[in-house]
């Protein structure tokens, strides 16, 4: 049996394993366009960065950090991994991370030794976050072993995240990791445990600012569920001293000088750059082109992409604090996910894999919901993609999803007319984008 289980575990690495790796051969985000590249040259530079310069340069503007080519603009562990990652480069291929150089590199080596530092990374974080939520959710709820195993399977294997990750260039996988064993812990009830793993996926990405809302009012709720007021106050004065040691370990380096934290927070959260980038599938990118919320006042703006997402944080946010469940959590957690999605400030095309992972976990209880929006995900990717050179990939993502849902989930008529209608609409848009041209006034609405 134990030779059985080893088999099996190695069967599933290399079905999680081989797709990242094809994925890998293809394009990725700013090939070979100077002077900028894209995202895989700010993930290098950042190793660069890191690698060669002390702390307190990191955020800041300097002679040998110019923010304006790549500055980093994620939380401190980020930079704490582009250091690892750099320090490994540093010894295995030095030329990827000296300092000024090493600027737009993309030889043979270094695309592999950035390839594969993602695959490490979900190897690390990500590939046993999925198995661990499967066990601890679904086999303790009596599902089978195929079940278990093909919710892993496509979890691991999410197509929007292969394609972000290992096609476009990022580290998704590490805070979805995170994120994924903070859930994991609740499900044991581990509080203390979730609410430190939460602060770290919070602080590798701030996007996973999304989950919060979900976090905060599940926690609270377990400590109203206590017996008596001195329980209660007690059990969030503990869950709150954890959060703040938490946040006080990861931005340590950085806590001598308020102006360092300043700094990092005005990287962290780009106030200037804008509603939203390129074609994001946002209530405010869809409907820009026709009520032009750039033209704005960007402090109004501000203020009412906040109320629009609070209001639409209110439903899954009471659901969750008047009837607790470990479902109710985690579909309050896709559900507040989307609300920030749609209707915040500044939202990447990307982002959409932060409401995508909740919905994938429920494949096995929801399978036409999960498998219908990474379809969706799919598609409202597609600009960003055809940009990286990732058409290829993206086809057979899609085309493997689709198959899916139609051979095994659509399985009643309501069903079979949404993805029906889904995907006539998604070929409609992929055949007007190619040959037809967008009245003038409308630019935008071509891909």
């Amino acid at each position: 049996r134990v030779y059985r289980n080893m088999y099996g575990a190695l069967v599933l690495a290399l079905a999680s394993l081989l797709p990242r790796l094809f994925v890998g051969l293809h394009s990725y985000s700013g090939a070979g366009i100077p002077p900028m590249f894209g995202d895989y040259e700010a993930q290098r530079h950042w190793m660069e960065v890191t690698t060669n310069l002390p702390v307190t340069e990191w955020y800041h503007n300097t002679t040998d950090n110019n923010l304006q080519y790549w500055g980093i603009d994620y939380p401190p562990l980020t930079a704490y991994w582009s250091w690892a990652a750099g320090k490994a480069a540093e010894y295995i291929y030095h030329p990827m991370v000296a300092l000024h150089t090493s600027r737009g590199i993309e030889d043979t080596q270094s695309k592999l030794f950035m390839r594969l530092s993602v695959v490490v990374g979900d190897l690390l974080l990500y590939i046993p976050a999925c198995w661990a939520f499967m066990v601890a959710y679904y086999r303790r709820r009596g599902a089978t072993s195929a079940q278990v195993i093909s919710g892993f399977l496509f979890l691991s294997l999410q197509p929007a995240l292969l394609l972000v990750d290992h096609g476009h260039f990022q580290y998704n996988g590490v805070s979805l990791g995170l994120a994924m064993w903070a859930i994991t812990a609740i499900l044991y009830d581990r509080v203390y445990l979730a609410s430190m793993l939460f602060v770290m996926a919070l602080n590798y990405k701030q996007m996973c600012l999304y989950y919060a809302p979900a976090f905060f009012f599940y926690l609270l709720q377990r400590c109203l569920s206590k017996d008596t007021w001195f329980q209660r106050l007690s059990h969030l004065l503990c869950i709150g001293c954890v959060v703040v040691v938490s946040f006080l370990v990861c931005w340590a380096p950085f806590l001598h000088s308020w102006d360092q934290v300043a700094q990092v927070l005005h990287r962290v959260f780009p106030v200037a750059r804008g509603l939203y980038e390129d074609k994001v599938a946002s209530f405010w990118c869809v409907s820009g082109p026709l009520l032009r919320w750039k033209e704005v006042p960007r402090e109004l703006m501000l203020r009412l992409t906040l109320v629009a997402t609070l209001v639409a944080l209110a439903p899954p946010s009471i659901m969750l604090l008047r009837r607790p469940s470990h479902r109710a959590f985690i579909f309050a957690m896709g559900a507040g996910a989307f609300a920030f999605f749609m209707f915040s400030y500044h939202v990447h095309e990307k982002t959409i894999l932060l409401p995508l992972m909740p919905v994938s976990l429920m494949l096995v209880e929801a399978p036409f919901l999960a498998l219908w929006l990474t379809q969706a995900a799919l598609f409202s990717m597609y600009p960003l993609l055809l940009k990286d050179g990732q058409a290829i990939t993206y086809i057979v993502a899609m085309s493997i999803t689709v198959f899916i849902l139609f051979s095994n989930y659509a399985n009643t008529l309501q069903k079979r007319l949404t993805a029906l209608a889904s995907c006539v609409c998604m070929c409609a848009v992929h055949l007007c984008s190619k040959y037809v041209q967008p009245p003038p006034r409308y630019p935008d609405i071509s891909f």
